[in-house]
């Protein structure tokens, strides 16, 4: 009775499915693309490639063509395979009561995987019954009917996601080579069933598109978005990692201890080691609304683990003790919370729900409405389009669901994840064929992170300047349109050199491309396999003295920095575009948390644009005082704050730049400053303006303040250690005059 009722209990908490209404944000535009894209005829890898891939809308349906039908069926397929997988462990291969109750607790408080990243969940879940499938092969003489289940589940999972695909495969190829140290034989069948995942899984692929060079695109761009991700995505670590990392090292001890007392069990333990650092690691490479993914796929390791534990004897069991410490650690996370919160919180569709799919559609229509009205767009913007052909760029793929657009999407569907110039090239590629380029690209001036949209992708940006144009602007969205004729020709390196890292480089008129070749260190190389490479920025000093400070994403520089045309804002690329003079960046200095763990010396193509025409030097013209005003603050320089002090203020600079924020108004005009202009030591420099400020439109009650915020950064490597002078000038929006401001700041670098 007790087996019956922990069984139930199991399939029934499992029996969660997935549906999605649309939603606004960034990631709802690959999420809706993965699910209309299918059905107009593209196909990934040779259209189109992603971290997901051909199968993923059956993991995260949406009311789209067929999908939520087949999606609701295609989840509920797999709770009937791992409920049949758990039937085995349970009534066929008798697992301890001890361990079924521990294995059940942990798929409760596992849960939340199932919604732990946004679009996450079936996958995840997926994975996991591979996993169980694992444990079900360590013993009987049919141990190859559920390792062969396992096999074909993880080569599906290389249609649905690649990650996911990753820690499923390494899970086979790990249990079989666990073998090796308790049955030479039976590992040497393991190993030969764990070679047919790639087998398998190309012909999964070759029925869904007889192409061999497609299926090999497929791989090599999941396989560079996936392994970019932790240079490309890092943000900084949670403080959680110190629990997660004290559960691997936990894990880690019991399965060394398995190994030398060679328990059966050994190879599950050693197969679910993969999938757990893939999940610690996902979890801390960019910690906002990640980092509990590795605290709820714990519960599920340790879970299976324990489900086929040894029956008994103390010594078979002593190899798990460290596995307690690692479950009091997961409990001690100050997060745990959200673990039991979670667990009863996603019961809200199960796999009943595909009895009723006529209301999960009203439903999901309902909830998509206030998303619909947010992607409309304006009507001038509509008109410009037409129904030509047309890509979006950078990522809000999901405008093709409100507006009637003729979506033709990059083969890179959101252009933040081209993280290598391969991705990169691949974009520009489709630009360039003039066969395949769309008529019309729809762009807004986004990016993640505080990345430059055009110095994330090179090579795209430089095909967008050299076949397209500007139609019309109107509400953030700029069209582009074809060019007749390309305005420039191809690229010619004029000179190599090699720069320092850290130090400031001087970029040359005649070079308006910059190909950088970066490197890692040895210690990046092994921070980047255990973690993530922190961020490196790029701080660009211009011809009118404008400094601005952007992250990078190094690899795919190789491509090239746009030295000569570097747009800073929508308007402003609109016009670069148009052919108006661009604002060139005179001077480069890569600096950023991550610098260090790049290579010191960086190899460096300057080159030449056949047809490109450098603008002379602007220096900005002089402009009139109009008096003084006291409506700005310098507020916080490098993590210190600063208004209103007189003494010198020494000033760490561990990333290698100086950061000042704080806001600038035009008092007379109750109003967000044009400009603010920073003078260090006397130098002129431009920061940047118009970030958020509501405070300033509370506090100072200027309702026209909103966008008053500004910041300056400036390269440390050009600061000696002396002290250091900044003053202010409030630019009228005349464009000729100024306010002096009476606000000044005295630093010293450490």
């Amino acid at each position: 009775m007790a087996r019956t009722a922990l069984f139930l209990c199991a399939i029934a908490f499992a029996s969660v499915v997935r549906y999605h209404p649309l939603h606004a944000d960034l990631d709802a535009g690959w999420a809706w693309a993965v699910n209309a894209l299918p059905g107009e005829g593209v196909v990934f890898g040779r259209d189109v490639a992603f971290t997901y891939g051909p199968l993923a809308r059956y993991i995260l349906p949406m009311n789209v063509g067929s999908n939520l039908m087949a999606g609701m069926a295609f989840q509920t397929a797999m709770w009937v395979v791992f409920s049949g997988a758990l039937a085995v462990a349970v009534f066929i291969q008798r697992v301890p009561l001890s361990g079924l109750a521990l294995f059940v607790a942990g798929l409760f408080f596992g849960l939340r995987s199932f919604d732990s990243a946004g679009y996450a969940g079936p996958d995840v879940f997926t994975v996991f019954t591979v996993l169980l499938l694992l444990g079900c092969s360590l013993e009987g003489r049919k141990w190859h009917v559920p390792f062969g289940a396992a096999v074909a589940l993880a080569a599906l999972l290389g249609l649905v996601k690649f990650s996911s695909f990753a820690m499923a495969a390494g899970a086979c190829a790990m249990f079989a080579a666990g073998w090796w140290l308790l049955e030479g034989r039976r590992a040497v069948q393991a190993g030969l069933l764990a070679l047919a995942i790639p087998v398998l899984l190309l012909v999964f692929y070759m029925i869904y598109d007889p192409s061999p060079p497609a299926f090999l695109q497929y791989l090599r761009a999941g396989w560079e978005i996936s392994s970019g991700f932790s240079v490309a995505m890092t943000l900084y670590i949670n403080p959680g990692i110190r629990y997660a990392g004290g559960v691997l090292g936990c894990y880690l001890l019991a399965v060394i201890a398995l190994g030398w007392r060679r328990e059966a069990v050994f190879p599950l333990g050693l197969s679910l080691l993969l999938p757990l650092f893939i999940s610690f690691k996902h979890s801390f490479i960019r910690e906002s609304g990640h980092h509990h993914i590795v605290f709820a796929f714990a519960p599920w390791v340790l879970g299976v683990l324990m489900l086929f534990a040894p029956r008994k004897g103390w010594k078979h069991w002593a190899p798990l003790l460290p596995l307690a410490p690692a479950a009091a650690l997961i409990w001690a996370w100050p997060e745990s919370r959200m673990l039991v919160d979670g667990a009863l919180a996603v019961r809200k569709a199960t796999v009943l729900d595909l009895t009723r799919t006529a209301a999960v559609r009203q439903a999901l229509d309902e909830a998509s409405r206030g998303a619909l009205e947010q992607l409309r767009l304006p009507a001038a913007v509509v008109g410009a389009v037409g129904s030509e052909p047309v890509a979006v760029f950078p990522w809000a793929l999901h405008v093709a669901a409100a507006n009637p657009l003729r979506l033709h999407p990059f083969p890179i569907l959101q252009s933040y994840s081209a993280y290598t110039p391969y991705l990169d090239d691949w974009n520009a590629a489709f630009l360039r064929d003039r066969a395949r380029a769309p008529a019309k690209i729809l762009l807004q001036w986004a990016a993640i992170d505080g990345r430059h949209p055009l110095a994330d992708v090179p090579a795209t940006a430089l095909e967008m300047f050299r076949h397209y144009e500007p139609v019309v602007e109107e509400g953030g969205w700029l069209v582009l349109k074809r060019r007749v004729a390309r305005a420039f020709g191809g690229v010619r390196t004029l000179r190599t050199l090699r720069w320092k890292v850290g130090e400031p480089w001087e970029i040359s008129g005649d070079a308006p491309l910059v190909r950088c070749r970066f490197r890692l260190n040895l210690a990046g190389k092994l921070r980047n396999a255990a973690l993530g490479v922190p961020a490196v920025e790029a701080v660009m000093e211009t011809e009118r003295g404008r400094v601005f400070a952007y992250r990078i994403v190094p690899p795919v520089l190789a491509s090239g920095f746009l030295a000569g045309m570097s747009p800073h804002g929508l308007t402003e690329f609109a016009a670069l575009l148009g052919g108006a003079a661009p604002d060139r960046v005179i001077s480069l200095t890569i600096a950023g948390r991550g610098a260090k763990y790049l290579a010191s010396s960086v190899d460096v193509e300057l080159c030449e644009i056949e047809g490109w025409k450098a603008a002379p030097r602007e220096m900005g013209k002089e402009l009139a005082p109009r008096g003084v005003q006291d409506s700005m603050a310098p507020e916080i320089l490098n993590g210190i704050g600063v208004a209103r002090r007189s003494e010198v203020i020494p000033v760490p600079v561990g990333d290698g730049v100086v950061r000042l924020t704080g806001w600038a108004a035009d008092g007379l005009l109750g109003e967000a400053a044009a400009g603010v202009e920073v003078w260090i030591d006397g130098r002129r420099t431009l920061a940047r303006m118009g970030l958020p400020r509501p405070d300033v439109v509370s506090i100072k009650r200027c309702a026209k303040c909103l966008h008053s915020g500004f910041e300056w950064v400036y390269p440390a490597a050009k600061l000696g250690r002396s002290e250091h002078a900044l003053e202010f000038r409030i630019l009228h929006k005349d464009g000729e005059s100024y306010y002096q401001s009476p606000r000044k700041l005295r630093f010293r670098i450490e």
